[in-house]
Order: C-alpha cells, then structure tokens, then sequence
C-alpha cells in the first residue's frame, strides 16, 4: 500500500512505487496494491479481512532512494507534527484494530523510501523518477521475503 500525498511532491514517492509495482509482471498474482492516501485510518476497509501489509512510505533521509525497514512498533509521534502526522503509527494501527475487527491479526511491515526534502509539487523530483522502477525491483524483493 504506498501511502503518502503525491501533490506533495517526493512525499508521493510511496503511491509512486505502488502505482508502478502495479502492471509489474513479476507482481504475485496473491498480491493486492493499493494507495492509502495520507490516512492510515481511511484504509479500514482495505486492510480488512487481509493478513499482510506491506506500507510504503516516504521517510526523510540524506541519501535518496533507500529502501529502509521500520518497525511498526517503533514509528513514534512527531512531536513537531500535526493532525494526521502527528499519531505514531503504532497508535494509528491500534486504532484500527479496536474499530476494524477484520484487520486485529494484520501482519504490518513499513518499507520508508528515503527522500531528500518534501515540498509542494505535482510530481516526484527527477531523482526519484529515474529510480522508481529500481524502486519498485526492490520491493518485490521484499514482497518475496515476507
């Protein structure tokens, strides 16, 4: 699921990957992309009744384009960050499983894609552009491990 605002530029690179892992030919044919917006709480009824769900999201970083696992207990609060930014995932998924009953047993993995800076935008910088299909490549990788 690549979350993330894609008019916000590079912090759209998550829907960017999903939307190119999408007609990938090597995509599992057991495996569902979608995009989860900028509010995890909005995708109940996707992640419902689903067993696995791998998050892509943009995560700052001085080297562009890394793939960096996180851990899903770990992703704290923002304490400069507010509204939706500001709830540390962990809090968010354990809202969603107090709401949603489908998504209590949900196996969650974070992929962060390292951007430089996020500014407002209509699209992802060249950089990661040139490195969305390299991106996509790894996560597949990735999808193969879990």
């Amino acid at each position: 699921m690549g979350m993330g605002n894609p008019l916000m530029g590079d912090e759209g690179v998550g829907w960017a990957v999903a939307r190119s892992l999408e007609a990938h030919p090597r995509l599992p044919l057991d495996v569902y992309v979608a995009w989860g917006g900028t509010d995890l709480l909005a995708t109940s009824s996707l992640l419902d009744g689903r067993l696995r769900v791998v998050l892509l999201q943009a995560v700052d970083g001085e080297e562009p384009c890394s793939l960096v696992p996180l851990d899903p207990d770990g992703y704290g609060l923002d304490e400069g960050a507010t509204g939706d930014h500001a709830e540390s995932l962990r809090d968010t998924l354990a809202l969603l499983r107090m709401l949603s009953p489908g998504v209590d047993r949900l196996e969650v993995r974070i992929l962060g894609i390292t951007v430089p800076r996020v500014r407002a935008r209509a699209d992802l910088s060249t950089t990661l552009r040139e490195h969305l299909s390299d991106l996509a490549e790894r996560v597949l990788v990735e999808l193969d491990r879990a």
